[in-house]
C-alpha cells in the first residue's frame, strides 16, 4: 500500500508538471539556487513521457527522504527522455543498440520466444538477413542528452545518468561522446541492465526476479552472444504484486523496503559524493545557449536580447546577457547566458554563423529557459565570414513576460 500511495503521488506530481504550460511564472529564487549537481533517469523501452516523469519523480521522493535536506537542496534533476514507441518498435531498437549489425539475431528471438502463428513467424525470420543490412541507431535522443549534459559540465555541476532498462545502452554511447575531461564529471547508475557493462565501471544493480534480464540472458547465452550483467541482489524479499515481470524500476528496483532499492539509492549518493567537481567554464543562468559542432574551425554563437544589445565574439557583453565562452577550434562550445538578476521582459533571438570552414558543417544549439530546455541541429552547408554576423541563421527565440515581483513567463519558441 505504501508503494502503491508513493507511486499515485509521484504519477500526479509528474502529471502536474508536463501539463504546466511552458509559459507558466518561475519561481526565480527557487530556480536560482546553487546547484552542484544534476541527477537524470534515463527510461528503457515502451515508457511514455509521463511513466518516465513518474519514475523521475519517485526517484526524487525516495533520495529526499535518505539525504539531509541542505544537501539535497543541492541537486537539480533532469529527465533523459528517450522517445521509443510502440512494443515491437522498442524491442527492435534495443536490439540494434545490443547486437549491433546482426540485427537479424532480433527476429529469430521474437520467432522463438514470441508465440505466434507460422505465417508471421516465417515471415520474421525470411525478413532477418534485410535488415542485418539496413539498421541503424537513432541518435536524435543521444545528442540531445549529450547537449544537456555539457552543459551542465560547463557550469561546474557533477552529472549522474541513473538509467533503466534499454536506457543503458543510450547512456552508454552518450558517454563515449563526452571528451575525457568531461567524462571525470559524469557517472552513471544503472539498474536492469541488458547491456554487457556499464561502460565508465559504475555501479548496477540487477535482481533475481527480473525475468526480462533473464530472458534476454538466456537467449545470448543459447545464441553464444556475451551475456548481460550477472544478478548481484540475489533476492529483493518481497513477492511481486503488480509487475510479474520484475522489470519496472519503481513497482521492482525501489519497491519499499528492499534490498535493491537501498543498494540503488546508497549508489546513487556514493557516486555524487565521489565524483571530482567539475571546473566552471560558464556561468549558469535563467536563459542560455550552448552551441556545439563538428571538427571546422569556427561556427559562432550569436544573441540579439530584448535591449537591442547584439551579443557574438566582438561584443561579447550585452546589457542582460554575455557571451562568457568563445572557441575557435572546432567543437565548441560556445556559451551564451542571461543570469537571474538581468533577465528582462521582451524577446531573446539566438542565432549562429558558420563563420570559417573548409565544408558543410552541423551544428547543434541547446536552448533552454527557465525549466524548458530544446536542442536544435541546424546544416550549414559553407562558412560565410564576418558577412553573417549581422543576419546569423534564426535558431530559436525566448519569449519573456512578466516581472521579478510576480514572476517571469518564458517561452521557447522555434
Amino acid at each position: 500500500m505504501k508503494n502503491f500511495k508513493k507511486a499515485m503521488f509521484a504519477f500526479s506530481s509528474a502529471t502536474l508538471l508536463l501539463a504546466q504550460p511552458a509559459t507558466a511564472a518561475l519561481d526565480l529564487d527557487t530556480f536560482c539556487a546553487v546547484k552542484d549537481t544534476a541527477i537524470y533517469f534515463g527510461n528503457g523501452i515502451d515508457t511514455t513521457e509521463i511513466s518516465a516523469k513518474v519514475n523521475l519523480v519517485g526517484m526524487q521522493l525516495d533520495l529526499r527522504s535518505k539525504m539531509d535536506e541542505d544537501e539535497y537542496k543541492k541537486i537539480e534533476f533532469g529527465l533523459s527522455y528517450n522517445s521509443t514507441s510502440t512494443v515491437i518498435g522498442d524491442l527492435l531498437e534495443s536490439a540494434i543498440q545490443s547486437l549491433g549489425r546482426d540485427i537479424g539475431d532480433f527476429w529469430r528471438m521474437l520467432a522463438h520466444y514470441v508465440p505466434m502463428p507460422n505465417v508471421l513467424r516465417d515471415g520474421y525470420l525470411q525478413g532477418a538477413a534485410l535488415l542485418d543490412e539496413i539498421a541503424l541507431v537513432d541518435v536524435q535522443d543521444r545528442n540531445r542528452h549529450v547537449s544537456a549534459y555539457k552543459d551542465k559540465l560547463l557550469q561546474g555541476k557533477k552529472v549522474i545518468v541513473v538509467a533503466h532498462s534499454q536506457g543503458n545502452f543510450f547512456v552508454n554511447q552518450e558517454y563515449t561522446a563526452l571528451t575525457s575531461e568531461e567524462q571525470r564529471g559524469f557517472g552513471i547508475v544503472s539498474a536492469a541492465n541488458p547491456d554487457t557493462r556499464v561502460v565508465n565501471g559504475g555501479p548496477y544493480t540487477t535482481i533475481a526476479e527480473d525475468k526480462v534480464i533473464e530472458a534476454i540472458r538466456l537467449f545470448k547465452v543459447r545464441s553464444g552472444l556475451p551475456a548481460p550483467l550477472i544478478v548481484n541482489v540475489p533476492t529483493t524479499g518481497f513477492e511481486l504484486p503488480d509487475n510479474i515481470l520484475g522489470h519496472s524500476f519503481q513497482l521492482a528496483y525501489l519497491w519499499d523496503n528492499t534490498a535493491s532499492k537501498e543498494k540503488l539509492l546508497r549508489d546513487i549518493m556514493n557516486t555524487r559524493r565521489d565524483m571530482v567537481q567539475p571546473t566552471p567554464l560558464v556561468i549558469p543562468g535563467i536563459i542560455t545557449a550552448t552551441l556545439t559542432w563538428g571538427s571546422q574551425p569556427d561556427v559562432d554563437l550569436h544573441a540579439f536580447e530584448p535591449n537591442r544589445s547584439h551579443v557574438f565574439y566582438a561584443a561579447r557583453t550585452g546589457l542582460s546577457g554575455t557571451l562568457d565562452r568563445d572557441v575557435t577550434t572546432g567543437f565548441g562550445a560556445e556559451h551564451y547566458v542571461v543570469p537571474c538578476e538581468k533577465l528582462e521582459a521582451g524577446t531573446y533571438n539566438i542565432g549562429v554563423n558558420y563563420f570559417s570552414g573548409s565544408g558543410p558543417e552541423i551544428a547543434t544549439v541547446l536552448v533552454q529557459a527557465g525549466l524548458s530546455a530544446f536542442p536544435y541541429t541546424l546544416f550549414l552547408p559553407n562558412a560565410v565570414g564576418a558577412v553573417g554576423n549581422d543576419s546569423p541563421k534564426h535558431v530559436a527565440s525566448v519569449k519573456v513576460t512578466g516581472n521579478k515581483e510576480e514572476g517571469f513567463k518564458l517561452e521557447i519558441i522555434p
